[in-house]
């Protein structure tokens, strides 16, 4: 007797045993297989067993099924003469199983010559157990068994009141799958062996949906999500629009997930249970442009997501969990971050510009580079690893440059040093704020209360200032420029000025504030370095302390201004009008005062080394400069040097021996009885000067311009005159004895009685002088102009002659 097993294809086994053996009761064809099937533990026929025929290589060539005596027969037109596979098996829910060959279908050769003979014996085997939920019983639960290898259901039955069921399968490996309404599906890998009825008892668990978010370059739709455990499928769904899904029948235990989409099958790496998030189906689909752009994402846990470089603008991740997400790089503009948990989250270089951080958890998080422009926030909690530079956590808030504030609270707390460049404060709280070198350039404060805070050293240029209160604010080094309108509150000394806020100790370090109108202004200690005040009116204006190194003051109006321990070091004063203006102990260092006015200013300590001062007017000034530039001296109330300006100066009986006027305009001046021996004043002009009794002795005078001067009994021995214009000049009783007057111009002058031996006048224009008593002797009259001459020479040189009032050289 051979023994086989029962073969588990019984579908179709079934449907194909069915019409088989209707036909083989008439088939008028040679018998080409037949046997008898008996149970092998009683004997008895075996009736209503499938007997399967099939080619060597699995293929079903026929089957019918045993009459009550257990025959069954196979004639010619079914089954040629061939080599075959036989198996046997009973009813869909009653397996059986040989019990004593390795599991492989009996093979037969068939021929009409050699028909084949089969005397089969199968025994019965199956699987039972009882289903419970929280240890009861569970009824009317689907039971359902398919091979590992597949999804075909070999068995199924339903549980009992009892919760029990009993499932007849032949030997072989299994998995069993328990289904019901509200409870989670579970399924069991069962190993059937001859001859043994394996008992599996299965608990259920509470059904926990499973939900998730599927995009891939977009929301995922429509798709089919399969839940997979022991490698069949145990659960499915639909995505919605958004790519959403929520799956039923599913507990806690992990499964893993395949997505169809059309023809297209993804089998998902790891298990997911419960919420499983935002899930990503392909690492670059989220990278390009759009991809979860103003995805709704709100609640999702994504911990540990890997979402480098994602584009997530405008995405909605309202509460989600980002705890220990991977986004660096990754586009998170105008995200929507409310109350997400972004601990030991990595953002490494995001872009996070006009995201919306509001009640976000950044404990641990590193931001290092990552972009915060028009970012907002407030009730943030945690401290981040790393910020990006230049902005800080404040009162649970993000703050630096661009950051958008409006309405913050923010009183009493200490920004100082923040960078807060065109940061939205609209109607900020900043009363009492230490905003100590904050840098405001371009921020919106409009209706921000700054009242009590300390803005010292502040930056506020470009800032809008419309309705901010700064009452009692510390203004101390404010900085600004640009602003349209002032602020609220503003200390008496203080106002808006060309754009900036002006007041004392106000930083105006590189300001343009030309042509401004800073008339008795209070500018005490303020910082004006490099400023530009050309032409500007500082008439009065107090600023003592102030700092004006390297400022451009040309042509401006300080006179009667207070500069006392003022710095003015390398400012350009050229032409400035510092009349009666208060210079007590100024550093006026390298200062170009080219052509400035200092006439009655107050100099007492005031340094001026190194200074220009080319043309500088300075009559009755009061006190005494600590330090001049050689070759300047004060004398009488007045500068003198090179090119000094002193008209009216009365400098009578002043030695000023070797003192240095070149270029200098003298006019109107007085020299009575200085000493200016070996003075140099070539170019200078002195027109209508008094020099009565002045020692010029040795001085150089070159193309020195005196009209009208008075030069009566002045000493000019040794002198040197060469092109000098003495035209109209008082000059009697001169001694120009050995001076040297080449080409001068003594048109009209008076030398009644003057000492001119030895004189040299080489080219010199002698019309209309006076020379009443003149002594000429061993003087150089050659190549002189002379006609009209009045008055006749004590003397002349040898060879000349006077006649009709012109020196004749008769040799």
């Amino acid at each position: 007797m051979i023994r086989t097993r029962a073969t588990r294809r019984l579908l179709a086994v079934l449907t194909a045993a069915l019409v088989t053996f209707a036909l083989s009761a008439c088939d008028p064809t040679p018998v080409m297989l037949s046997g008898t099937v008996t149970f092998d533990d009683s004997g008895s026929p075996a009736g209503g067993t499938v007997v399967s025929v099939l080619t060597v290589g699995g293929t079903q060539v026929a089957s019918q099924t045993t009459g009550v005596e257990g025959t069954f027969r196979f004639h010619e037109s079914v089954l040629p003469a061939g080599e075959y596979l036989v198996a046997f098996g009973t009813q869909l829910t009653e397996f059986w199983e040989d019990t004593t060959d390795d599991g492989s279908p009996t093979t037969v050769t068939v021929s009409a010559e050699e028909p084949a003979t089969i005397a089969a014996s199968i025994a019965p085997s199956g699987i039972g157990g009882t289903i419970t939920a929280d240890g009861s019983p569970v009824a009317g639960a689907e039971v359902t068994v398919r091979p590992d290898t597949g999804d075909l259901v070999v068995a199924t039955a339903i549980t009992g009141t009892d919760g029990t069921y009993e499932l007849g399968v032949g030997d072989g490996t299994f998995h069993l799958m328990v289904e019901t309404a509200g409870l989670a599906t579970a399924v069991r890998s069962v190993v059937v062996h001859p001859n043994a009825n394996p008992v599996i008892d299965v608990a259920l668990d509470p059904e926990v949906p499973l939900t998730g978010v599927l995009y891939d370059g977009g929301p995922v739709h429509p798709a089919t999500v399969v839940a997979r455990s022991g490698g069949m499928g145990i659960a499915s769904t639909e995505t919605g629009p958004n790519g959403s899904f929520t799956m039923g029948g599913l507990g806690t235990q992990p499964v893993g997930l395949t997505v169809i989409r059309g023809t297209s099958r993804i089998d998902l790496p790891g298990t997911y249970s419960g919420d499983a998030g935002l899930i990503i189906l392909s690492e670059a689909s989220c990278t390009h442009p759009g991809a979860l752009a103003y995805a709704n994402l709100s609640g999702q846990d994504l911990s540990g997501a890997d979402l480098r470089g994602c584009d997530l603008n405008h995405a909605d991740l309202t509460g989600a969990d980002l705890t220990n997400a991977l986004l660096s790089f990754a586009d998170l503009s105008n995200a929507i971050l409310v109350n997400a948990n972004l601990t030991g989250t990595t953002l490494v270089g995001a872009n996070l510009a006009g995201s919306n951080l509001f009640g976000a958890t950044i404990q641990d998080a590193d931001l290092s580079h990552a972009t915060l422009t028009g970012a907002s926030s407030g009730g943030i909690t945690g401290t981040p690893a790393v910020l990006p530079d230049r902005w800080a956590l404040v009162q649970g808030a993000l703050v630096g440059p661009g950051v958008r504030l409006p309405w913050a609270g923010f009183a009493g707390s200490d920004l100082s040093g923040l960078d807060l460049t065109d940061a939205d404060l609209t109607s900020a709280d900043l009363r009492g704020a230490n905003l100590n070198g904050t840098q405001l350039t371009g921020a919106n404060l409009q209706g921000a209360d700054l009242t009590g805070a300390n803005l010292t050293n502040a930056t506020l240029a470009g800032s809008n200032l419309t309705n901010t209160n700064v009452t009692n604010a510390t203004l101390i080094g404010i900085r600004s420029g640009g602003l349209t309108s002032a602020p609220l509150g503003l200390p008496s000394a203080w106002g808006l000025t060309n754009g900036y806020l002006v007041g004392p100790g106000a930083g105006l370090s590189g300001a343009n504030l030309s042509g401004a109108y800073l008339f008795n202004r209070d500018l005490t200690g303020a910082n004006l370095t490099g400023a530009n005040l050309a032409q500007a009116n500082l008439s009065v204006a107090y600023l003592s302390q102030a700092t004006l190194d390297g400022a451009d003051l040309r042509g401006a109006n300080v006179s009667l201004a207070d500069l006392t321990d003022a710095t003015v070091t390398g400012a350009s004063l050229q032409g400035a009008d510092l009349n009666g203006a208060v210079l007590v102990r100024t550093d006026m260092t390298g200062a170009d005062l080219t052509g400035a006015d200092l006439s009655t200013s107050y100099m007492t300590d005031t340094i001026l080394s190194g200074a220009t001062l080319q043309g500088v007017i300075s009559r009755v000034i009061t006190g005494t400069p600590s330090a001049l530039p050689a070759p300047w001296v004060l004398a009488n109330r007045a500068l003198l040097g090179p090119g000094a300006s002193v008209a009216y100066g009365n400098f009578t009986g002043l030695s000023l021996r070797n003192v240095d006027l070149t270029g200098a305009e003298l006019s109107n001046s007085t020299f009575t009885d200085a000493d200016l021996t070996g003075a140099n004043l070539t170019d200078a002009v002195l027109e209508s000067p008094n020099l009565d009794g002045t020692n010029l002795s040795g001085a150089t005078l070159t193309r020195v311009t005196v009209t009208d001067g008075i030069l009566t009994g002045t000493n000019l021995i040794g002198a040197n005159l060469d092109g000098a214009a003495l035209g109209g000049s008082d000059l009697t009783g001169a001694n120009l004895m050995a001076a040297s007057a080449t080409n001068a111009d003594l048109t009209g002058a008076d030398l009644s009685g003057a000492w001119l031996i030895g004189t040299v006048l080489t080219g010199s224009n002698l019309t209309s002088t006076t020379l009443a008593g003149t002594w000429l002797g061993g003087a150089v009259l050659d190549d002189t102009t002379s006609s009209g001459i009045i008055g006749v020479p004590a003397t002349l040189p040898a060879g000349w002659v006077l006649t009709d009032g012109s020196l004749v050289f008769t040799g």
